[in-house]
This record gives C-alpha cells, sequence and structure tokens, in this order.
C-alpha cells in the first residue's frame, strides 16, 4: 500500500474512532491533479475492500469503512498472516477468574461458515465491528442494532432477513448459555 493511500485510510479510521460512524465524505477542493490522486487513492482502496463507495459527485465523494479496512487498521496495516500460533487480538472478556467467553473472532467465524448468503454475511459482519467499537455509546450501540434490524427486515432482503435474525441469535445464545 503506498503511503498516501495509508493516509486517506487512515484519516477514515480516524473518522471511525471519533464519531463511530463508517461513512464520510471527501470534497475535491484543490487542484484538478490533487483530484485526481484523491479519486486514485481511494479507488486502490475500494480495489483492495477496505472502502466502498456510498456516492460520487463531481465536486465530491462518499466512502464507507468496510469491516476488512477497520481490521487492517487495527492489525497495524497488515493483512492477516496465517499464524503459527493461534490466538486473538479481538477477544471480548467476560466471566471471572479464568473462564473467558464470548471470543469475537470464533463468532465471525461462525456467521462465515454458515450457508447465509454473502450479502447477510457482510450485514453480520459490519455489525459486530461496529458494535466493538469502544467509543460507541450504548445508546448509539442499540441505534446500529436498530438500524440493522430495519436494513435485514426491509424489502430488499425479504426471504433471507428471518434466516439471518435467527442465525445472529443462535449464534450469540450460543455463546452466551452454552
Amino acid at each position: 500500500m503506498f503511503q498516501q493511500e495509508k493516509e486517506y485510510l487512515e484519516d477514515a479510521y480516524s473518522h471511525y474512532q471519533k464519531t463511530g460512524e463508517r461513512s464520510m465524505q471527501y470534497d475535491f477542493s484543490g487542484t484538478n491533479r490533487e483530484k485526481q490522486l484523491t479519486i486514485r487513492c481511494l479507488d486502490a482502496l475500494r480495489d483492495d475492500g477496505y472502502i466502498l463507495y456510498e456516492y460520487q459527485a463531481t465536486g465530491f465523494y462518499g466512502i464507507r469503512l468496510t469491516p476488512k479496512g477497520i481490521h487492517f487498521v487495527e492489525n497495524g496495516y497488515q493483512d492477516d498472516i496465517l499464524p503459527t500460533v493461534s490466538g486473538s487480538n479481538n477477544i471480548f472478556v467476560t466471566g471471572s477468574g479464568n473462564t473467558i467467553s464470548n471470543n469475537y473472532n470464533q463468532i465471525i467465524a461462525d456467521v462465515e461458515a454458515s450457508e447465509l448468503d454473502s450479502e447477510i454475511k457482510e450485514l453480520l459482519e459490519s455489525l459486530l465491528y461496529e458494535l466493538k467499537n469502544p467509543v460507541l455509546s450504548e445508546k448509539k450501540k442499540e441505534s446500529k442494532i436498530k438500524d440493522f434490524l430495519s436494513e435485514v427486515s426491509s424489502n430488499t432482503l425479504s426471504d433471507t432477513a428471518s434466516s439471518a435474525l435467527s442465525t445472529l441469535l443462535m449464534f450469540l445464545f450460543k455463546k452466551i448459555i452454552f
């Protein structure tokens, strides 16, 4: 990754950390050369899967940081490398004494291994990434869950909505109860 691309990704991640929102807008107020440089960097980040375009216009682009982009930044700007020792730096620790449960990576692995549509898997992964943001207040987290449920239950996902919701609840209850 080139340094300029890294700076744009870092800017998007910083915005996410401060606001809890993965979406932001880049305005093109400089020269045409600067605009083209920005577009090339954003295109490269989109091609690598670190951002998505939400909208594009002559004077600005709206982008959305993907869970892959968040993970890439949190992993020190490195792609995942197969570890020789398994472990995780994304663990939710609950319980007391020597009992650790609710491993975030295990929940993501369960979702990815399920037979859900890729669109639903992406929605679930996005929700889980957003909920683990330590900057989000309980009210913001509740809002994110409501947004997720609204999106899953919309007509665009009609047949898979109940499947996605039941899968998510199954994994969460499995981690809490069993």
